[in-house]
């Protein structure tokens, strides 16, 4: 599907990768790890969050390199990856 919409690899990964919390398969930061990082983010205080590991456990958080953020260093994070979405998200409409 995603060789028929011509996706370029790396928006396809996201596609795929997206809500993958444990994804582990590259050892550098992507699109796909500040995506999952960022909807991670959105479940703070939300009953959702109870199903969600916890962050210090997350691979993309490693490679991030925060291991247990602090809230203002999650307000900092979800700020640089608002722009990473929007980038995604035009790419994602053409």
């Amino acid at each position: 599907m995603f060789e028929s919409w011509q996706l370029d690899t790396e928006l396809a990964d996201v596609c795929i990768g997206s809500g993958n919390w444990m994804r582990d398969e590259t050892a550098q930061l992507d699109y796909t790890d500040l995506i999952n990082i960022a909807e991670l983010f959105s479940f703070i205080g939300q009953p959702e969050q109870s199903n969600l590991p916890p962050l210090h456990q997350v691979p993309a958080m490693v490679r991030f390199g925060i291991a247990a953020p602090s809230l203002e260093t999650s307000m900092i994070i979800l700020e640089q990856a608002k722009e990473d979405i929007a980038e995604v998200e035009q790419l994602l409409r053409g």
